[in-house]
């Protein structure tokens, strides 16, 4: 468990840090080709690409890069015909190149740009997967199982022919540390066969599975989670009604049990 959050640490910084690189590189953009609404858009897109699920949880991957290339190709298609944009920055006019940047110079980062945005939003997407899945699941996400080991070459020596047998390089008082083939040494292992798998199937089965965490009540039906307090208290409450009536069923049952006299009836045990 405690890896598990250590990861999800990790994880958390670099989608800040390419938070952080990809505004400065829309700051740059800015600067060589300025354009107040290409500005504007980019900062959407990149406020998309940031926190996906929270935008939106029930999309999918393929949506958010139909979004963010949308959102791209405007400015995109401007750099490629008219390149950058005449006149000074409006921001800082003591910033820029004593030339004015190439076509191929703005292209070249637009394209740059889309690449990392893309990047970003997959490993958003898929962090923001990995508290609500197993973790199992978790290994399967970014640690692709091959079904079966690659086929040896024949031996080109006889089969008569043997070989002495190889000294062991580690002392039997020192076993080998045996590690899981599901289990990565990488923070991140991204790879375009899994991004590829994503893509044909949006939303994993471990993480449409209900959690039993959650009471059936009103206010937990929406998209949005009860903060965990309040599930306490609701979880006390209930708890306290439970037992109130077991106790009025007991004594329901005790005071049912003692002999009881119809009003306007005869005692026969005193006859």
């Amino acid at each position: 468990m405690h890896r598990r959050q250590h990861e999800h640490a990790q994880r958390q910084h670099i989608i800040y840090s390419l938070d952080s690189l990809l505004l400065q590189l829309h700051s740059l953009s800015c600067f060589l080709s300025p354009s107040l609404l290409v500005l504007i858009i980019r900062l959407v897109s990149q406020f998309i690409c940031s926190k996906p699920r929270d935008v939106d949880p029930s999309r999918s991957l393929l949506f958010w890069y139909g979004a963010v290339v949308f959102l791209s190709f405007a400015p995109f298609w401007t750099h490629v015909t008219d390149g950058s944009a005449d006149g000074r920055s409006i921001f800082l006019d003591f910033v820029g190149q004593a030339n004015a940047p190439s076509k191929l110079h703005v292209v070249l980062l637009d394209a740059f740009i889309l690449f990392l945005q893309l990047v970003h939003i997959t490993i958003a997407y898929e962090s923001s997967l990995i508290p609500k899945t197993s973790p199992e699941a978790d290994r399967e996400i970014h640690v692709p199982v091959y079904s079966s080991l690659p086929t040896p070459l024949p031996s080109p020596f006889p089969e008569s022919f043997s070989t002495p047998p190889t000294p062991p390089l580690r002392s039997s008082s020192s076993p080998a540390k045996t590690t899981s083939p599901h289990e990565s040494p990488y923070i991140i292992d991204l790879r375009l066969s899994h991004i590829l798998e994503r893509l044909r199937n949006p939303v994993p089965d471990a993480a449409l599975e209900d959690d039993g965490e959650s009471l059936p009540f009103p206010n937990t039906t929406s998209s949005w989670p009860v903060p965990n307090g309040i599930r306490v208290l609701l979880r006390a409450r209930a708890e306290v009604r439970r037992r109130q009536a077991q106790q009025s069923q007991r004594q329901a049952q005790s005071d049912g049990e003692a002999p009881q006299r119809v009003p306007g009836g005869m005692d026969t045990d005193g006859t």
